[in-house]
């Protein structure tokens, strides 16, 4: 077949072991330099020199005799003593109190008329008649003579003539019908090639 043409079995050579280096030590001392210490050597520097201003030009070279300019400005001067006021003593008004305030004068009372009022007046009609005990209630509401109400008898159940007829909507409209099977509609053929099914393969060879 053609897995077997095109995927012929090749020879395939075993896998050497590759052989172990062993661990040697080094024969010469460790003389304690490292890469990093002979690639960076320590080189001597000068200090950088300070951008700062000079400022020995503020200095004196005379003792400091303690006077200072917060001395020389705020000179401290004799400040006389504060003297002491005497408290007024308060002494009640003898006047006799009027009882008048400024609301009282400027709101005095004014003699005015009393405001009539624009309600209507409310006193109901009265009449000088005698009240002879007729109402609206009794002359439109006049007793009337009335019959007893009687007591409604139910009606006696009574079978109805004839017999029960079972037939319903359903039944009349859904009635059986005669069947017959379905044929399939599937195709007959099945395309099956003849002869005996070939099985060689890569993985089988009969």
């Amino acid at each position: 077949m053609c897995v077997v043409a095109d995927y012929p079995r090749w020879e395939v050579s075993r896998h050497e072991k590759t052989p172990r280096n062993d661990y040697v030590p080094p024969t010469t001392p460790f003389e304690g330099n490292s890469r990093y210490k002979s690639d960076f050597p320590m080189h001597a520097r000068t200090p950088r020199e300070s951008f700062k201003p000079v400022e020995n030009t503020i200095r004196s070279d005379a003792p400091f005799d303690g006077v200072t300019e917060a001395r020389k400005s705020y000179v401290q001067h004799a400040v006389p003593r504060r003297e002491t006021r005497e408290k007024p003593v308060w002494e009640p008004s003898t006047a006799r109190m009027d009882g008048m305030s400024t609301s009282r004068n400027d709101y005095g009372p004014k003699e005015a008329m009393k405001q009539s009022s624009y309600k209507p007046d409310a006193v109901a009609f009265r009449s000088t008649e005698p009240f002879d005990g007729s109402s609206t209630q009794r002359s439109d509401f006049v007793s009337r003579p009335a019959e007893r109400v009687r007591r409604r008898e139910p009606e006696t159940y009574r079978k109805p003539e004839g017999d029960l007829d079972l037939n319903t909507t359903a039944k009349m409209a859904y009635t059986r019908k005669p069947m017959e099977k379905t044929t399939p509609i599937k195709p007959q053929d099945t395309h099956v090639d003849p002869g005996k099914f070939e099985g060689t393969s890569n993985y089988h060879v009969s």
